[in-house]
């Protein structure tokens, strides 16, 4: 597997929207981990953090090493979703992966020098 990145998170035993937004107040966005036959796990993510990552490119399709109650587990990020307004992430969607599953991803590709190049005119 690539190399992957580690993301620091935290387990949410109390559940609900009173309990999500005062995780949020705290500094911390809701988010939760699913896929290959896991028990889907409630989590916190440091907003700051969260932020940082949301600057580099390819959050979707980067590999991240996150551990909860001391087991570490390889995630995608499948989704963020964003308050319509200040565009503060609300909530992330983790995906475990395994060495064994297969994902689909989108990759951006850059093309340098793309008017000289005859085989992409």
């Amino acid at each position: 597997m690539a190399s992957a990145r580690t993301l620091e998170v935290k387990s949410r035993e109390l559940l609900g929207t009173g309990n999500a937004r005062a995780e949020r107040r705290s500094g911390f966005v809701p988010a939760i981990l699913y896929g290959d036959s896991h028990v889907p796990t409630t989590l916190a993510v440091e907003e700051r953090v969260l932020r940082k990552e949301l600057q580099s490119p390819g959050i979707f399709s980067h590999l991240y090493t996150i551990s909860v109650n001391g087991k570490d587990h390889n995630v995608l990020i499948k989704d963020i979703q964003f308050h319509p307004v200040s565009d503060r992430p609300l909530h992330v969607d983790f995906l475990k992966v395994s060495k064994s599953s297969s994902v689909h991803v989108d990759v951006p590709v850059t093309f340098i020098n793309e008017d000289k190049c005859p085989g992409l005119k």
